[in-house]
């Protein structure tokens, strides 16, 4: 059929108007959003916290001050089961909170020269003592502490017998060349060296990659290790 050119042109409005019409028609539908946080907890606590732990067992969140100092416990719906400040006198002082975290259900505090202490509702039930002078550089993350058998696992401090030039490429090299984790006999308080880096980590080159922090959680049966 042949067309003329008013005939094309009203063919052309109307089929422009009825696009129009559809768009507009589709776009006034109403859309809905909705936000729902399904892996957040409220903790009635007025001020900065972290989390730093969480006990499987007994379904129990660790939060603490950047300082490790003041820490809080809650369970899964927010709820505070117990708000501690340690404290530099009275009967278990510490002076120095270096690394915090759950071992065995108990909030455990690296407290240099000491050791580990073992802390249940604010009161201290035990003690693990490194039976040798160290000195320490850092402040552990996260303090990982664990058991298998008889023995006990936690972060290896330097042996202040080790003697090194404190120059720094040698100094680092040494550093790399540590054992990250150390056992302890509970019998017998023997000490060993439980895990290094392996040979293939890029850590061990010849360039100074920093100060290496580890960062590890006992899996099951496996030990994951973040540097």
């Amino acid at each position: 059929m042949k067309l003329n050119l008013p005939h094309f042109v009203l063919i052309t409005l109307v089929i422009s108007n009825f696009s129009c019409g559809e768009k507009t028609e589709s776009e006034s539908a109403s859309k809905t959003f909705s936000l729902e946080i399904t892996d957040s907890v409220q903790v009635d606590y007025l001020g900065e916290m972290m989390l730093l732990d969480y006990d499987p067992k007994t379904d129990k969140y660790l939060l603490t001050t950047d300082s490790y100092y003041e820490y809080l416990e809650v369970d899964g719906n927010g709820k505070i089961l117990n708000h501690h400040k340690f404290s530099e006198d009275g009967i278990d002082p510490v002076g120095q909170a270096l690394g915090l975290g759950y071992f065995n259900g108990d909030v455990t505090v690296f407290n240099p020269p000491k050791g580990y202490y073992m802390f249940r509702d604010s009161t201290k039930v035990g003690e693990v003592t490194i039976p040798y002078s160290y000195q320490v550089f850092m402040m552990y993350p996260k303090l990982g502490m664990f058991e298998s058998g008889n023995k006990i696992f936690y972060p290896k401090p330097w042996p202040e017998t080790l003697a090194i030039n404190m120059e720094e490429g040698e100094f680092y090299r040494e550093l790399y060349n540590l054992p990250i984790i150390e056992s302890q006999d509970k019998t017998t308080g023997d000490t060993l060296g439980a895990l290094r880096l392996p040979e293939t980590s890029v850590l061990m080159g010849d360039q100074v990659h920093g100060f290496p922090i580890p960062v590890y959680t006992l899996d099951q049966e496996k030990l994951l290790l973040s540097m």
